[in-house]
């Protein structure tokens, strides 16, 4: 990336701190590192346009779920703003070990215990956004990061949030956009127009946890459409053909999660999770794990 670009001399600003941009994330995205007067690293997302639909979903999100008060799992801390060139932009704290759990997944880099402590992080964030009454609509291990102790995680980007606001999505239907979140993850209901709400994200919650102990998402194509076919009218492959280890018990919590029909699946992160503890507790390496989390769920 150039020394000095358009997007670097921008007035971003986090609490007050004016935050130079100094290395792209991606290149296909507007996602930054920032560095403010005071050393600390911050993580930048622009948007075009103060009108940007993402940004005003972010932004109304975020908002919610900081009136709660926060959650550990949940990351809320954060300051937002329109530029005078013309972008908006939300700013996040930013440690530089922290790795999604997409990343992980792909390098193999957690142990069993370690995934089971992370999912019920995930599960514990999730709860809480659904209680701020917020819709993720992008639930996946791309993010969930996981700090770098690798027994903490939280769940982060709401580009694709819905906190009552049909406007939004109003106007996005409008200009040709149906479907909000990633296809490999997006529930059946929501590929026939049906409906978009909790149990849609403890859809994707469920894709999740399959890809988490086998490696692979169930329904994948490089064809958007072939893959809402599958999720809406095949059956889930056994996470037993992916992993061999993984207890049948463990299997009936991942078909309960990824039913057809949004009313079959758990009613709450919260359901999700203790199921899915009492599944995993009859190895008992894992059980001191799921009963130290639960001592202090909250």
């Amino acid at each position: 990336m150039p020394e000095t670009t358009k997007e670097r001399e921008l007035d971003v600003r986090f609490k007050r701190k004016r935050v130079t941009l100094e290395q792209k994330i991606r290149e296909d995205r507007l996602n930054f590192i920032g560095v403010a007067e005071d050393g600390k690293k911050y993580f930048v997302k622009l948007w075009r346009c103060k009108e940007d639909f993402g940004f005003l979903r972010e932004r109304d999100a975020l908002s919610a779920l900081a009136k709660g008060g926060g959650h550990p799992n949940v990351l809320t801390e954060h300051d937002s703003g329109t530029t005078e060139d013309g972008p908006s932009y939300v700013v996040y704290p930013y440690e530089e070990k922290n790795l999604d759990l997409g990343y992980l997944i792909r390098k193999k880099g957690l142990s069993p215990e370690q995934a089971c402590k992370i999912f019920l992080n995930a599960c514990r964030g999730l709860e809480y956004i659904h209680s701020s009454r917020v819709i993720h609509r992008d639930i996946k291990p791309g993010n969930i990061i996981v700090k770098a102790s690798r027994d903490e995680a939280f769940v982060i980007d709401f580009n694709f949030a819905f906190f009552g606001e049909e406007s939004y999505d109003e106007k996005e239907r409008k200009d040709g956009k149906t479907i909000f979140g990633t296809p490999s993850f997006v529930a059946p209901e929501v590929w026939l127009d049906i409906d978009y709400g909790c149990p849609s994200d403890i859809y994707s919650l469920g894709i999740t946890l399959f890809e988490l102990f086998t490696g692979a998402v169930p329904f994948d194509d490089k064809s958007a459409t072939k893959i809402a076919l599958k999720h809406i009218n095949e059956a889930v492959p056994d996470p037993r053909d992916f992993n061999q280890d993984i207890p049948v018990s463990l299997v009936n919590v991942i078909n309960k999660a990824l039913a057809k029909n949004p009313k079959s699946r758990f009613k709450s992160a919260t359901e999700f999770a203790y199921f899915f503890s009492e599944a995993v507790s009859g190895d008992y390496s894992l059980l001191d794990t799921v009963k130290y989390f639960f001592c202090f769920w909250k």
